[in-house]
């Protein structure tokens, strides 16, 4: 007879005998049981429990604006399986950096083939998208692009402001924009 979901229960991870595995034990010291899994680990220990792992199943149900974990599951050269939702599809890059599925059975089925993914194409997919330098580059090109958009009579001088507040030169690149409005 299965415990009661509903009853309180404290549930301990250990790794198991398999590398990259954990088994999950719940109230009555078996593994299994009906409590959710938790195990908090510090930044030292993440990048080799994520590089440990065969996959990161990241079975989100709603429409998460980024899933911090998928990234630094790649970023350890971990495959990611994932339901399709929220910002997955942005992140996973199917068949290279992991799976997206919709039903249990093909986050089973996926976990299985994750043995045979290149974990070093999951870690070049994680450098090709999401290195502090990838996002230095996609930002100074968003802002080229907006500015592109813009008068040259309504930019601001390339010059350093370091004590005017931010909130004057916000003040002060509306003010030009409003006066190259006016002119033309």
């Amino acid at each position: 007879m299965s415990p009661d979901p509903r009853a309180p229960c404290r549930r301990t991870t250990r790794p198991s005998n398999r590398k990259g595995s954990l088994v999950s034990y719940g109230r009555n010291g078996r593994a299994g049981g009906a409590c959710s899994l938790e195990w908090k680990i510090n930044e030292a220990q993440k990048c080799e429990f994520l590089g440990n792992a065969r996959a990161l199943l990241f079975p989100i149900d709603w429409p998460e604006p980024f899933g911090l974990v998928m990234i630094e599951a790649m970023s350890a050269g971990t495959p990611v399986i994932a339901w399709p939702n929220g910002s997955v599809p942005e992140v996973v890059t199917e068949g290279v950096s992991g799976r997206m599925v919709d039903s249990i059975e093909a986050a089973v089925e996926a976990v299985q083939q994750a043995a045979y993914m290149d974990r070093r194409k999951v870690r070049a997919e994680f450098e090709k998208r999401f290195t502090a330098a990838w996002m230095a580059r996609a930002y100074v090109a968003a802002y080229r692009s907006l500015l592109a958009h813009v008068p040259a009579t309504a930019r601001l001088p390339e010059i350093a402001l370091p004590a005017v507040a931010a909130r004057q030169v916000h003040w002060l690149g509306s003010e030009l924009r409003s006066k190259a409005a006016a002119r033309s």
